[in-house]
């Protein structure tokens, strides 16, 4: 039992997976295996979901929460992002969710653009 003036020992944190490693990660009481998928340079949305449709199921925007809960300090080698619309920002436009540094749960416009090298997409996986 645990005196109340006894700290509580800090989580360890885990380094982010490397592209291509599965992991799991949960939502209560739902786990699902992932993996980080890196796709080189894309040119539109819709080309980054093309080409990860071929690794495996886009999750949900969710699992971006589930992900930055078990891995909450970046890596520094560039964003995570969740390829599904998670909604629209205050002009209208469709965003999708996303990990830049240590903005967690960000939202980015979905339309056009160019998605660089250094993106990483999350992947759900059949184990």
């Amino acid at each position: 039992m645990r005196n109340e003036h006894e700290e509580l020992e800090p989580r360890p944190i885990p380094p982010y997976p490397s592209a291509g490693e599965p992991f799991v990660l949960s939502i209560g009481t739902v786990a699902k295996q992932f993996v980080l998928v890196s796709i080189g340079e894309k040119v539109g949305f819709d080309a980054v979901r093309q080409t990860l449709s071929t690794y495996g199921t886009i999750p949900e925007s969710e699992w971006c929460d589930a992900f930055q809960w078990a891995y909450p300090e970046s890596d520094g080698n560039g964003p995570i992002g969740v390829a599904t619309i998670a909604g629209k920002d205050s002009f209208g436009r469709p965003v999708f969710r996303c990990i830049r540094g240590y903005e967690a749960g960000r939202f980015r416009w979905a339309g056009g653009g160019k998605y660089g090298k250094f993106w990483r997409w999350l992947v759900e996986i059949k184990g």
